[in-house]
């Protein structure tokens, strides 16, 4: 009797270790699978990271450019608008007959003044 009930002690561990190691099997597999997907999915990320961080850069040095190309308009603009300053009239805002009736005659007092105050030598 001691000894089926030892041979059936030692059949259940063998049954156990072998169920155990089934089981770890299986979920090594598993985690083996697992690990391949999560870097294969890792990879995929990466690839778009790369690809985005591209564009960034792109857009990044896009926009200094343009600040840099809008700072100097923004200058050329002052500037212009300091040299309208030293115009007598504003003849933007003249309609077109009143505009050809200040200058039909080109060598007047009046056209000299301008042409000097404009250019700062006269009609060179």
């Amino acid at each position: 009797m001691k000894t089926l009930v030892l041979v059936l002690l030692v059949a259940m561990l063998v049954v156990s270790n072998l169920y155990t190691y089934l089981y770890f099997i299986s979920l090594n597999g598993y985690l083996k699978f697992t690990l391949q997907q999560t870097f294969t999915l890792r990879k995929q990320v990466l690839t778009e990271y790369n690809i985005l961080k591209y564009y960034a850069d792109y857009l990044n040095s896009s926009y200094t450019i343009i600040a840099e190309a809008n700072e100097r308009l923004r200058e050329v603009l002052s500037s212009l608008y300091k040299d309208l300053g030293k115009i007598p009239y504003n003849y933007t805002l003249m309609n077109f007959f009143e505009f050809t009736g200040k200058f039909t005659f080109a060598y007047t007092d009046e056209m000299r003044d301008f042409v000097l105050n404009v250019t700062g030598v006269g009609w060179n």
